[in-house]
């Protein structure tokens, strides 16, 4: 990669390679992997979930201080991994979009359409030399008053997706890896309330291999009845009595 002029598709967002590949798109991707949390989510018939790992490291910042995660509005949330700097530009320009929608439309900006412009803002980054794709993945989830749950996934190429079930950070291949082989289970299922929170808390404790404890991770959640909210430890340890019985 190195070699020659090669070298020029390395240092260039706009220029293809050879093999026709983005070398800075792919260097954001990496760059979202590298640094924590590793977040879930998974999307049940009435609610979704997101979990997040909470890091030995963050000790000294308050833990519902959502640096990692943050409410648009009391419907739609978001939970990034990447570069620190970037997920606090991004948090910023979601919320001034969402306040900029509803000054001019008197309503809450829908999930769809705020995950349109969230993809339409990457993939510009990634046609202008003056620019550079973000090094972040996003989890957007929230409710619907006709649709109901809503879960998507995006990255920095401008590539959004709605998901059943979808991870970001350190773990996303494993975790990944891991739903690929439980493929038929995730998919041939209908989750229940009680079942969306302890299989997206269970997935996580599966790869990351150890008992976790209520203080180890982070649960968002909402429902056809309740708007987002973040569960307290007392809360989450009842989730976690729930698997150890089960």
């Amino acid at each position: 990669m190195r070699g020659g002029g090669i070298s020029n598709f390395d240092r260039h967002v706009t220029v293809f390679s050879q093999e026709g590949r983005l070398f800075q798109v792919e260097y954001a991707f990496k760059a979202s992997n590298n640094y924590p949390p590793t977040c879930i989510g998974i999307k049940g018939v009435d609610t979704v979930c997101g979990v997040i790992e909470s890091k030995n490291t963050e000790l000294l910042f308050d833990r519902y201080g959502m640096r990692d995660h943050f409410f648009i509005n009391d419907n739609i949330g978001c939970i990034c991994s990447g570069y620190p700097s970037d997920v606090l530009m991004f948090r910023n320009y979601l919320i001034d979009e969402a306040s900029n929608y509803f000054v001019k439309f008197k309503q809450n900006i829908p999930i769809e359409y705020l995950t349109r412009k969230i993809s339409e803002k990457n993939q510009i980054n990634t046609q202008y030399a003056f620019s550079r794709p973000m090094g972040i993945k996003t989890i957007v989830l929230g409710i619907e008053c006709d649709l109901g749950p809503k879960l998507y996934k995006l990255d920095s190429s401008g590539y959004s997706s709605s998901q059943l079930i979808c991870a970001i950070g350190e773990k996303e291949n494993e975790i990944n890896n891991y739903i690929l082989k439980k493929s038929k289970f995730y998919v041939s299922h209908t989750f229940s309330h009680l079942i969306t929170v302890t299989n997206t808390i269970l997935l996580l404790q599966r790869v990351l291999k150890y008992d976790i404890k209520a203080t180890d991770l982070k649960v968002i959640i909402s429902t056809n009845k309740q708007k987002l909210k973040i569960l307290s430890d007392y809360e989450v340890d009842r989730y976690l009595v729930y698997l150890e019985n089960i």
